[in-house]
C-alpha cells in the first residue's frame, strides 16, 4: 500500500504492527516505482538513491521533451499499488549516459 501526503507519494507500507508501521520511503536505494510524465507517453522506473532529496528516473523511451520543473506521476501499471496520476517527484536535472539512455533527477 502506498503512503500518501498532501504533496503526493511518500513511500510504501512494508509492515504493520499494533503500535507502529514501517514505511519504505521513496529515497530508499531499494525503492522502485513505475512513473510517467503526465503530458506524454514517457514511462520508466523511478529509483531511490539513498538521498531523500534525489531520485533517479530511467526512461524506457525518450520521445517526449522533458524539462526541469516537470512533475513525474505514478504510472498505474498493472500490479501497481497506486493508481495512475499521483504526483511523485519534480524533475530538477537531466543527463545522458554513454549508451544514450537519459536519466532524470
Amino acid at each position: 500500500m502506498a503512503v500518501l501526503t498532501d504533496r503526493g507519494i511518500a513511500g510504501a507500507l512494508r509492515e504493520v504492527h499494533d503500535d507502529y508501521s514501517l514505511v519504505q520511503l521513496l529515497g530508499d536505494p531499494a525503492s522502485r516505482w513505475g512513473a510517467a510524465l503526465p503530458h506524454g507517453a514517457e514511462e520508466g522506473v523511478l529509483s531511490g538513491t539513498g538521498n531523500p532529496a534525489k531520485l533517479e528516473f530511467r526512461l524506457e523511451r525518450t520521445t517526449t521533451a522533458i524539462q526541469p520543473g516537470d512533475v513525474l506521476v505514478s504510472s498505474g501499471r498493472k500490479g501497481s499499488i497506486v493508481p495512475a496520476g499521483l504526483p511523485i517527484a519534480r524533475v530538477t536535472e537531466i543527463s545522458t549516459d554513454r549508451s544514450g539512455a537519459r536519466a532524470v533527477k
